[in-house]
């Protein structure tokens, strides 16, 4: 009897450590498979963005360098220091941005002979991250930029200017610039608001 007892005992002991390891392995899967099935295309995030909007004297007040220009090329990159794609657990918190090159520069203020600027949200290698509200620019448009200097961990100025929705003026048919936030200007109303703030 206290064999058959001990017996039983072992039987439920080894039964139970089957168990934990059984429990153990397909909790270590299902992480696994949760893993593998982040995103390997597709949306990787949305970005909502709440813009201040100076009124247009402080908009060029405190522009560094305000452009006329032409999109010569537009391509989405991860917000990596290189670029490139991170580690699939990374995906969403990383997120991607739209660069554009402008080529044509008619500089109003400041200094510049080659401009990229950047913008939140893109797409690149089969990743989307979107972000709202933003004006996507295309390659061709005309624009005029407000734009202030970004610097890197180091100080030191870097190549690309961030542009926001109110920063960005679009040609329209009437040859104006327009935005949503400021509507219609011309560059002749640029150039005097800027003369202005000299003074």
């Amino acid at each position: 009897m206290i064999e058959n007892s001990k017996g039983i005992k072992i039987v439920i002991v080894v039964f139970s450590i089957l168990l934990i390891l059984t429990a153990g392995v397909a909790a270590f899967d299902n992480i696994d498979k949760n893993r593998l099935h982040l995103p390997v295309n597709g949306s990787v995030g949305m970005i909502h963005i709440s813009w201040m909007t100076p009124d247009f004297e402080e908009l060029v007040d405190r522009s560094d360098l305000i452009i006329v220009g032409t999109v010569s090329d537009k391509y989405g990159a991860w917000n990596t220091e290189d670029g490139s794609k991170p580690p699939r657990y990374a995906l969403v918190s990383t997120g991607i941005s739209t660069y554009y090159e402008i080529s044509g520069l008619e500089v109003l203020k400041g200094s510049a002979e080659t401009v990229t600027v950047r913008a939140p949200g893109g797409t690149t290698g089969g990743y989307t991250t979107t972000a709202e509200p933003m004006q996507e620019l295309e390659v061709g448009d005309t624009v005029l930029l407000f734009l202030t200097n970004n610097y890197d961990s180091e100080g030191n100025p870097i190549t690309w200017y961030h542009i926001g929705f109110p920063t960005v003026f679009i040609k329209n048919g009437d040859g104006l610039f327009e935005n949503e936030f400021y509507g219609e200007i011309s560059i002749e109303e640029v150039e005097k608001e800027i003369e202005n703030s000299k003074e």
